[in-house]
């Protein structure tokens, strides 16, 4: 069987629907490739780093932001679990205190405060980017056999 070879430059969020999708049909057809990622840094979060201040705020409402596909929108199936940011935001814990999100839920005496994220919220960059970066981790470890990836960092 031939071995296959694509780069991808850029690692932020369309970078990251690529490969998602790269994957799904590899897994699809049992492709032999080598998937080349060129990113400086991080792969997922892109612009949408995780240290930024919470008052840096994405300009959309959270129940809109996905990084997959709807299913049926698209002929293959997701590789992944495939949570939209409000969804994935509210599994991993986080809570909207005052102005700010913060991971609250299971957290002890933490447990249970502050308000529930909302479909209208419009949550931190920095959030989006630990989802964009856990998309990432979902999205390689879902790499079928036969699939290599290699960062390069230029």
């Amino acid at each position: 069987m031939k071995r296959y070879s694509v780069t991808i430059l850029g690692m932020g969020p369309r970078g990251l629907s690529v490969l998602e999708r790269i994957a799904a049909l590899a897994g699809s057809r049992q492709l032999l490739l080598d998937i080349n990622l060129v990113e400086p840094g991080e792969c997922g979060p892109g612009a949408h780093a995780v240290r930024q201040p919470q008052h840096l705020l994405i300009n959309t409402v959270a129940s809109q932001v996905t990084m997959f596909p709807t299913a049926g929108a698209v002929q293959l199936a997701p590789v992944c679990a495939t949570p939209s940011l409000t969804a994935w935001a509210r599994q991993s814990g986080y809570r909207r205190v005052g102005d700010s999100y913060y991971r609250l839920s299971g957290t002890g005496s933490g447990a249970g405060a502050g308000a529930a994220i909302t479909e209208s919220d419009y949550l931190p960059r920095s959030l989006l980017g630990e989802y964009l970066a856990w998309a990432y981790q979902q999205v390689v470890a879902a790499l079928p056999a036969g699939v290599t990836l290699t960062h390069h960092r230029l």
